[in-house]
Parts: structure tokens; C-alpha cells; sequence
């Protein structure tokens, strides 16, 4: 074998386009660096993207690369590396990012033949296959030091920052890696990644986008009440810019429903980022179902030049559950690194990506840092997951540079003493929140006691435009078959997408020709779906939902005010978390609380963090357990943190143009997941619902739905009896919780 050491081949080519393994690993550190530079710490990605490969020196994986059978592995070689040339803290947390950088960080210790123990103990045996030295090591930084707002925190906090900031760098060398390793395989893409739409520019092209809406909107209103409304708005919008020059840190935007929250809080993420140089704005929202909307009511707003700007996170394809594709096989991955100006994703992959193992949901990580995240409808976060939720949230502020708004209608104190590492006070936008509340009263609320779905059927029909909302799907679906006839709507998330808009369409037509419109709902109509009711009726829920139900009742006030019926159901409810919410809000609507009172919600959230488990997986624990020793189970952590209980998988369903978006996915399985396969996994997100594993899984046995496109990574529905005017029904027989929610 000639000296020449190799990073990568190419496949029948000769040796000469080959890349050398040196200029691998310069342009990995250089890149690792800049990445970690974010949140001050280049010189750990700069040590991180020597050593992840350093293992490629090895004889027996430069004769692998040269067509040898025999197994090479090499992540773990930098790992012992780091080990060596590092005291044992530092070199302990590169030697996670270094041994990971494939498979994924690794648990601490040595309870397993995949943990990091057993690896570096490996990795001794093979450090006679090694040269004696190579040109890169003589690049790493001697001394790393910790960011400085890290050596600031108490003893308590280090273990679970130490554990953020090695998945950070972690994110950094996997990100570098993978885009390295890109522009020698595919350099076509490396060239598209570049050009991204500037921040400044969007937040003009808003700010023109708001005045054409506000001059638009007063050029129509006919009333007073509707000038008092617009002038609201604006007034919102005015805050929000006004403390978008204030310092980096924690804001709060509370507005009630209709209030204009949505492009007000943009307004004050892009003005923000643009004055204090911050890199990008993450929007985040607790359902998948109103991504689509939400991202594209954004790019409505920025106009056709920016629209390339806003990336929507979330996948219609099942990810593969082996090891991450190395080499070439890199190209294949789908994943997203957030290298966006504009990212809207959910509650679910935020915070999942924070407490993630695998590089493909890790390797975003490092450009969260220098961003305004914008958490909206932040009452939704799993109290079950608060605790671990909001110290990610004060460490991404205090050490990662970013700005936090909370925005709701209902705003929970996540600075609440029964959190042991909360946020921040965070800083109001609204100075007048109850005023603000009055403006916007459009409806009053009522309670019609318990009420049989009978007597529910007979109310719905005696009104000629009315929405129900219940908790279930399954008592949303029933209701729907007694109401019958052609003014009988049903909207649930066992509909896709695209389905759901169709329905909202005839909806919000009937509701402005003044046409008879019933509509029965789960809880996926609560927020971002802008329907406005003159009456509308919701079953006892926690005080959020009740106030969210409520911001459909005459949501514009383009009638008198209307009427909010809360009520009780015979419905059992099966989730514990619904049930517990319900629970602490009958004592207060017993006490004749308003639910729709600015003070009924601070009183409810006082009371449900008091009673609840706030890190009912024990995260924060886990981190604290071993980490003197500079031990974290990684996987373990992973695994565990969970927003919600059960995994869901999409299944394309047949609705609009799905038949045909198939056949387009097929065509590109059969091109090897060509440069247009993205193209094609949009659309079919429109025609994809979420199922729980568990249903996913039977409908699997029965042969109900087939694996397509590349490497039958899809799952389209073949049972097609199963979808109809509900949407997805659930198998004969089948209870889940999946029944209860959406």
C-alpha cells in the first residue's frame, strides 16, 4: 500500500480524484469551528474535526477504503485521542462528539459494548495499526476553556449545562462532517445551500407586508367596534417592534385570540435579529397540523422574493432506525440543518432535537445558537418535560446567545418558584394585558352543566352556525354522523392536511354568506385556524383550551357578542394529562371563574405546576447522577425525553392529488433519491396523517397500507375504507389514546 491516506473514494474511480484524508480533516475543523464559534467556543469544533476521522490513519481502514472486506472502524481512535491530549473533562466531552459523529453520542460509562468506555478500551488495541504521529495533530488547540456564561453557573447547574454544550459541539462536528463529506460527493448541492434570503430584507418586506393589511382592513370595517379592533392590532404591533430594540433575553407577547399575535411576534423576531445581528428566527408551534398554514401565512407576508426564506421542519417519511448512512450514503439523508433564515417547526422537534443522540436530529443544534426563538402558544409545553424544557430555554438565552418569546393568550410563569432552574422574569411586550383583554371581549361565557350527546345534538341543530369542540376524536366523529346533512362539518388531525383546508374552505364560505354551517371539532381547530363562530360550545378542558375554544366565538367581533357554552360530557377522557387539566379547571368554573379573565389563567397555572411531576422522566436527574465523573447517558436521555408518549408515523392517504404524488415518488426511488425528491416529499405532507405506533403497526399486520419510494421509507394507505369524511378511522376493535386528542 502507498503512503497516500484517504478520506473518502469514489466508486470505479481512480485513485488521483480520491479525497486525501488530510484536506478532510482541515476543512471539517475549519468548518466545526466556525460552526462552534456561535456560542464561543471554535477552538472545541476546531479539535473536534481533527480527531472525529483521526482514526482513518489506521492501516486497516485505508486498506478497507482500498476494497478490503474487513471491518475498519474509526470514530472511536479520536475519541481515545481526545483523551489523551485533553484533562479528563475536556477530553471526556470531545471524545462523546468524536466516537458519536455516526452512530450517534454514546452513554457514558462502560454498562454496554456501545458505550464510551467500552469503546476507548477498544480503541487501545488498535493503536498499533496507527502511525506514530500524523501532520493535523500539531492543529488542535493545546488548552480549551468553557464559554464564559458556563464557568458563571452555581455547581448544581453545571452538570446539565456541560451535558447542552457537548451536544452542542457535538452538533457542530457532525454538521461540518456531513457537509464536508457533501461537497466531495455532490458539490451541486453545496452550491444551492448558498444565497439565503438576508434577514433584513424580510423584516422591510413585513413591515410593508403590515401596513398594506392595516390600510386594507380599515378601508373595510364598518363599524366602531372594528376600528377599535384594528387599532388594537396595530397597537400590538407597534409594541413588538418597539421591544424588539430592547437587549437580547426573555420576552413575553400576551394577546388574546384574533389579536394579531402571529405576525407580531415575526415582526419582533425579524426587527430583533436584524438590530442585534442575531443569525435566524425557529418558530415554534405545538401542532404539526398547522405548520403547513402557519409557514406559508409567512411566506404570504414576504412576498414571492423571501419565500425561500421560510423552511417548514417536518417530514412525511419514515426514518430509518439503523445507524446513520455513512459515505455516500450521506447524500440519501433528508434531513434539515436549519441553515434557514426563517425556520418554522414544532414543539415536538425543538425540544426532542435538544435532547437528542443521533447526528441527523443533533447536527442542527449549533444554529439555534444567535437565534429568536419564538415559542407560540407556550402553554402547551408537557408540564411532565417543564422542568427540563426551561432550563434548555435559559441556557440557550443566557450561554447560546439567543432571545426567548412566549407568546400565548393564556401565559404560563415559567419563572414559577416550583421550578427549580426557571427562566427569567421575562420582560412584557403588552403593559396593559387585562386592557388589552377588554378590547378584544367578544363573546361571554356560559355553563349548560352536563349535557348527554342527545341533548348536545339538539342545541347544535338549533343553531344555524355553531362549533363544538370536543376532546376525542371518536365523540367528534359520532357527533358528526348524528348531525347529518349537508350543513354538518367534521375537522379532527385523522384528516390530512389538505383535507382539513378543503373543509375549512366551504366553512369559512358558508360562515360569510350567512349560510347554515355546524361544525364538530377536536382541539385541532384551537389554534392557528382562523374560524370565527356566533356561538360556539366546548366540553369542560383545561383553563387554555377553554380560553383558546373561545378565541373562535366571534373572532373578529363582526357580530354582537356571541355566546360561549361550556359543558360537561359522559365522555370519559383516557389521556391523565387531559384529565388532570380538566380537573383543576371544574373547582374554579365551580367558584364562577370567567375562563376567558386574564386572572382565571394565572390562577389555573399556579395550581396545575403545584400538583405536577415537572420532570416526571427524571431528565434533570440523569444528567446530575454521574456527571462529577464526567459521565451522561446520552441514549438513555434520548430515549426517555419524550413530549409526546407515543411516536407517530405519517401514512399518505388517498386524498386530492395523492395517487399522483406516488407515482412521483416512485420515480424518484427508482433515480436514487435525485436532487427533486424534496420537491415531491412536500406535497405529499398534505396528503399524510400521523398515527401512533401502535396503529401504525396493526394496520401494518393487516396488510393496510404498503412501504414506498426509496428504501420504502413511505407508508401509503392501501385500506383505503379506512379514510373517509373523519379522516383516518381507527382498525375494528381498536382503543388507544390516540382516540383522545386532536
Amino acid at each position: 500500500m502507498d503512503k497516500t491516506y484517504f478520506a473518502h473514494s469514489l466508486e470505479g474511480q481512480p485513485q488521483e480524484t480520491w479525497e486525501p484524508l488530510s484536506r478532510h480533516l482541515r476543512r471539517t475543523s475549519a468548518l466545526a469551528g466556525m460552526f462552534a464559534a456561535a456560542f464561543s467556543a471554535r477552538d472545541w469544533g476546531r479539535a473536534a474535526g481533527i480527531l472525529h476521522d483521526a482514526g482513518k490513519y489506521r492501516a486497516a481502514f485505508q486498506h478497507r477504503i482500498r476494497g478490503s472486506s474487513l471491518r475498519a472502524e474509526h470514530a472511536s481512535i479520536g475519541a481515545l485521542l481526545a483523551t489523551r491530549h485533553f484533562p479528563k473533562t475536556t477530553g471526556l466531552l470531545l471524545a462523546y462528539a468524536t466516537a458519536g459523529h455516526h452512530t450517534g453520542l454514546p452513554n457514558g460509562g462502560d454498562a454496554g459494548d456501545a458505550d464510551l468506555d467500552a469503546r476507548l478500551k477498544q480503541a487501545k488495541e488498535w493503536e498499533a495499526d496507527m502511525p506514530p504521529t500524523f501532520p493535523e495533530i500539531s492543529v488542535i488547540p493545546s488548552v480549551l476553556g468553557l464559554p464564559a456564561a458556563m464557568r458563571k453557573l452555581p455547581m448544581e447547574r453545571q452538570s446539565f449545562a456541560l451535558h447542552l454544550f457537548a451536544r452542542m459541539v457535538f452538533s457542530a462536528l457532525c454538521d461540518a462532517d456531513f457537509l464536508c463529506t457533501e461537497a466531495f460527493y455532490d458539490p451541486r448541492k453545496t452550491h444551492l445551500r448558498r444565497g439565503k434570503s438576508a434577514l433584513a430584507k424580510m423584516d422591510y418586506a413585513l413591515a410593508a407586508h403590515l401596513l398594506r393589511k392595516s390600510h386594507a382592513a380599515r378601508q373595510r370595517m364598518r363599524s366602531d367596534k372594528e376600528r377599535t379592533i384594528l387599532d388594537a392590532r396595530d397597537a400590538v404591533g407597534d409594541a413588538c417592534r418597539t421591544s424588539a430594540t430592547g437587549d437580547p433575553g426573555v420576552y413575553a407577547l400576551t394577546v388574546p385570540t384574533g389579536g394579531g399575535k402571529t405576525l407580531a411576534s415575526l415582526a419582533f423576531a425579524l426587527t430583533h435579529a436584524r438590530l442585534h445581528g442575531l443569525r435566524r428566527v425557529i418558530y415554534v408551534i405545538p401542532y404539526t397540523s398547522i405548520i403547513e398554514q402557519t409557514a406559508q401565512a409567512f411566506r404570504d407576508a414576504l412576498g414571492p422574493d423571501l419565500a425561500d426564506a421560510v423552511l417548514e421542519h417536518h417530514s412525511a417519511a419514515v426514518a430509518p432506525e439503523d445507524d446513520e448512512p455513512i459515505g455516500p450514503e450521506k447524500r440519501k439523508l433528508a434531513t434539515e440543518n436549519w441553515d434557514h433564515p426563517l425556520i418554522v417547526t414544532t414543539t415536538v422537534q425543538f425540544f426532542e432535537s435538544l435532547f437528542a443522540a443521533r447526528p441527523a436530529q443533533c447536527r442542527k443544534l449549533h444554529n439555534i445558537a444567535g437565534s429568536v426563538i419564538v415559542l407560540d402558544e407556550v402553554q402547551t409545553l408537557p408540564a411532565p418535560l417543564l422542568q427540563p424544557c426551561v432550563a434548555a430555554l435559559e441556557q440557550l438565552a443566557s450561554v447560546y446567545g439567543c432571545t426567548v418569546l412566549l407568546c400565548s393568550a393564556t401565559q404560563p410563569n415559567l419563572a414559577h418558584p416550583t421550578l427549580t432552574w426557571p427562566l427569567p422574569h421575562a420582560r412584557p411586550i403588552i403593559d396593559d394585558v387585562p386592557g388589552l383583554f377588554a378590547i378584544f371581549e367578544r363573546c361571554r361565557a356560559e355553563f349548560a352543566g352536563t349535557l348527554t350527546d342527545a341533548d348536545l345534538i339538539a342545541r347544535l341543530r338549533a343553531e344555524p352556525q355553531i362549533l363544538c369542540i370536543v376532546d376525542q376524536r371518536a365523540h367528534a366523529a359520532d357527533l358528526f354522523a348524528a348531525l347529518e346533512g349537508a350543513d354538518a362539518f367534521h375537522l379532527s388531525a385523522a384528516m390530512c392536511p389538505s383535507h382539513r383546508r378543503t373543509v375549512l374552505d366551504e366553512v369559512k364560505h358558508r360562515l360569510s354568506a350567512g349560510k347554515p354551517c355546524r361544525l364538530v371539532a377536536t382541539t385541532v381547530v384551537e389554534a392557528g385556524v382562523d374560524v370565527s363562530f356566533p356561538v360556539v360550545f366546548r366540553a369542560v378542558a383545561g383553563i387554555d383550551s377553554l380560553m383558546q375554544a373561545g378565541g373562535r366565538c366571534n373572532r373578529n367581533g363582526e357580530g354582537p357578542i356571541g355566546r360561549f357554552v361550556v359543558f360537561e360530557s359522559e365522555r370519559p377522557l383516557w389521556l391523565a394529562e387531559l384529565r388532570r387539566r380538566r380537573e383543576l379547571a371544574r373547582p374554579l368554573l365551580s367558584l364562577g371563574a370567567d375562563p376567558l379573565a386574564h386572572d382565571t389563567v394565572a390562577r389555573y397555572f399556579d395550581d396545575l405546576f403545584a400538583v405536577s411531576n415537572l420532570d416526571q422522566p427524571g431528565i434533570m436527574a440523569m444528567c446530575a447522577e454521574r456527571a462529577r465523573d464526567v459521565i451522561w447517558p446520552f441514549r438513555k436521555i434520548a430515549e426517555t425525553f419524550r413530549v409526546i408518549d407515543q411516536d407517530t408515523l405519517p401514512v399518505i392517504v388517498p386524498f386530492g392529488d395523492a395517487d399522483a404524488l406516488c407515482d412521483r415518488l416512485q420515480f424518484c426511488a427508482e433515480r436514487g433519491f435525485p436532487p427533486g425528491l424534496n420537491d415531491t416529499v412536500r406535497p405529499l405532507q398534505q396528503v399524510s396523517v400521523a398515527v401512533f405506533r401502535n396503529q401504525f403497526e396493526r394496520l401494518d399486520r393487516m396488510g393496510g397500507i404498503s412501504r414506498i419510494g426509496p428504501d420504502g421509507r413511505f407508508a401509503r394507505l392501501v385500506a383505503t375504507e379506512l379514510y373517509g369524511d373523519c379522516g383516518l378511522q381507527p382498525v375494528a376493535g381498536e382503543r388507544s389514546p390516540e382516540g383522545n386528542i386532536f
